[in-house]
């Protein structure tokens, strides 16, 4: 597979809400609301697992709590990709954090260097 990341991903399960802002070819999600769980995530975008497949290209709301510390963290970011997996039903997807200004910047970078397996990565 042809690795595109810049930042390298760390696997943590976090809890995470979605707020779908815009799905250009599925007007219906926008403003839909959704939990689901991290898979990995990394200083410019992360991994989760959900029962909705979203568009390449959706603008999410993603509030992300970090365990063990439970702060949340907010982004928003781009669908890169989503897949479903081998649970009918059931999806993966890839997120790209906007680069836009985000005041928590600072704190998530030092979040994510403190994470359990960051060195494993």
């Amino acid at each position: 597979m042809d690795d595109k990341r810049i930042q390298p991903r760390i696997e943590h399960s976090g809890d995470v809400t979605v707020k779908v802002q815009s799905a250009l070819s599925i007007v219906a999600l926008e403003g839909r609301v959704f939990p689901c769980q991290t898979a990995d995530i990394s200083l410019g975008g992360m991994r989760f697992q959900t029962d909705v497949l979203l568009p390449v290209g959706s603008l999410l709301e993603l509030a992300i709590i970090l365990y063990p510390t439970s702060q949340t963290y907010w982004h928003t970011g781009n669908v890169v990709w989503c897949k479903e997996t081998d649970r009918k039903g059931q999806y993966e997807a890839g997120i790209s954090f906007k680069s836009t200004i985000n005041p928590q910047l600072d704190s998530w970078q030092r979040a994510i260097e403190q994470l359990p397996g960051k060195g494993e990565m």
